[in-house]
C-alpha cells in the first residue's frame, strides 16, 4: 500500500504523533474503518518499521477485518486477508526483545483457525515471557497488573481446553488440513477416528458437520452439529450452519429458531441476516426476505450478495 504523503510528512514533522496516530487507527480498525486504519499503520511501519506495537495492532486490524468478510460471505477475501495478519503476527513474533501480547494475540488467531497445536506454542510462549517480565519488573502500576492477571488466567484457561479435550491431537490437525483443502472425505475419517476417543468434544463434532455439510449429506451434518451444540458449542457458528442444513432439508420452523438464536449471540453478523433472507425466499416470503438482505447492505454496503437479491427483489 503506499503511504499517504500527508502522514508522511506530519510523522516526519511531528515524531511525537505516532502514539496518537496508532490509537486512531486502533479505533478506526474497531469501527469497521479498515482502508484509513490501514493507511495510517502503513504510514507507521514506514515511518519506524521496528515499532512491534504498531506491527502487531496491524495484524489485529487485518485478522478483523477478515472476520468481517467471512461474516459477509466473502470467503477468497477472507482467507486473503487472513494470509496477510498472519504475516504481520508472525513479524511481531519475532520481534527482539520478545513482545508477549504479540503471542498472546496470536493465539487467538490460530484458535480460530483451529490450529490447537500452534495455539497452543503461543499461549505457552505468551505465559513464559510474561511470568520472566514480571519477575523482571520492579513495580508495575494497578491497571497493568490486572490486564495482565487477566490474560494470564484467560491463557491458562484455553491451555487446559486445549489439553483436556486432546485438541492438538494428530488426528484432529490433520481432519482441519485435509476439509480445509477440499479432500472433504479423508478429513472426516480422520475426525471419526478422533471421537473414537474423544466423543464429547464439540469442536470435532462441529468439524464433522463441516466436512459432511461441503459433501451436501445435510441430514448427517444436521445430526453433527446438534451433538456439537449439545456438547459446548452453543455459538453463532454451530448454530448458523445448523440452520443452513436444516434449510436444506426442508425444516423451516427449526432453521428459523436456529438463525434467530444465532442472531441473538452475534447481533451484527451479516452472513446470519443473509441466511434468514434466503429462508424467507425458500418460504415463498419475498416480503419478509427484502428487509434482511436491506439491513445487511446498512452493515455493510459492499457485500455482493445482499446487493444482487435487493436487485432481485425490485430495489
Amino acid at each position: 500500500m503506499t503511504v499517504p504523503q500527508s502522514l508522511a510528512r506530519e510523522l516526519e514533522s511531528h515524531p511525537e504523533k505516532k502514539g496518537e496516530l496508532g490509537a486512531i487507527a486502533v479505533f478506526k480498525a474497531r469501527n469497521g474503518d479498515f482502508d484509513e486504519a490501514e493507511e495510517i499503520f502503513a504510514a507507521l511501519s514506514a515511518f519506524d518499521g521496528e515499532d512491534r506495537a504498531v506491527t502487531l495492532n496491524r495484524a489485529i486490524a487485518l485478522d478483523q477485518k477478515a472476520d468481517s468478510f467471512r461474516a459477509a460471505g466473502r470467503s477468497g477475501e477472507a482467507d486473503h486477508t487472513d494470509t496477510e495478519a498472519l504475516r504481520y503476527y508472525r513479524q511481531a513474533m519475532d520481534a527482539d526483545p520478545a513482545f508477549p501480547d504479540a503471542f498472546f494475540n496470536g493465539g487467538f488467531f490460530f484458535l480460530k483457525k483451529s490450529d490447537y497445536g500452534q495455539a497452543k506454542d503461543c499461549f505457552e510462549t505468551f505465559l513464559a515471557l510474561t511470568v520472566r517480565q514480571r519477575q523482571d519488573e520492579d513495580a508495575v502500576s494497578a491497571d497493568e497488573d490486572e490486564n495482565a492477571r487477566y490474560k494470564i488466567e484467560r491463557a491458562t484457561e484455553i491451555l487446559n481446553t486445549i489439553e483436556t479435550h486432546n485438541l492438538d491431537d494428530g488426528h484432529f490437525k490433520k481432519a482441519n488440513e485435509l476439509i480445509s483443502a477440499g479432500h472433504e472425505e479423508r478429513g472426516i475419517s480422520e475426525i471419526r477416528l478422533f471421537l473414537e476417543k474423544n466423543p464429547t468434544v464439540w469442536n470435532a463434532w462441529f468439524m464433522l458437520g463441516w466436512g459432511l455439510r461441503r459433501l451436501n449429506r445435510w441430514g448427517e451434518a444436521k445430526e453433527a452439529f446438534s451433538l456439537a451444540l449439545q456438547y459446548g458449542g452453543d455459538n453463532a457458528d454451530t448454530c448458523n450452519e445448523s440452520a443452513i442444513c436444516c434449510m436444506e432439508l426442508g425444516q423451516f420452523g427449526e432453521a428459523e429458531k436456529l438463525l434467530y438464536r444465532a442472531l441473538k449471540i452475534e447481533k451484527e453478523n451479516t452472513k446470519i441476516m443473509n441466511n434468514l433472507g434466503f429462508l424467507a425466499l425458500k418460504q415463498g416470503k419475498a416480503g419478509e426476505a427484502l428487509p434482511w438482505f436491506l439491513t445487511v447492505l446498512e452493515y455493510n454496503p459492499g457485500d455482493a450478495l445482499a446487493q444482487q437479491m435487493a436487485e432481485k427483489l425490485g430495489v
